[in-house]
């Protein structure tokens, strides 16, 4: 029965800077992230997922591990 509670995800995003800048802002933000994620149905229809985020090709963001936890549900 664990394996049908158990769901694995995987993903990536990106954040390209529009390139919008002068002396008083910087919008020169840019990453791409990757990262795997793990759900667990506590039931049919809800349950509990986990992840971590690595930065690759990041400009003017701090590049370390970010990890997440959360609820999930169907609807």
């Amino acid at each position: 029965m664990v394996g049908e509670r158990i769901g694995v995800s995987g993903w990536i995003r990106g954040v390209k800077a529009l390139g919008i800048e002068d002396e008083w802002t910087r919008n020169d933000q840019q990453y791409v992230s990757v990262g795997p994620e793990i759900n667990f149905y506590i039931t049919s229809n809800a349950g509990i997922t986990a992840g971590v985020t690595k930065y690759t090709g990041a400009h003017n963001v701090l590049d370390a591990p970010a990890w997440d936890i959360g609820l999930f549900m169907k609807l």
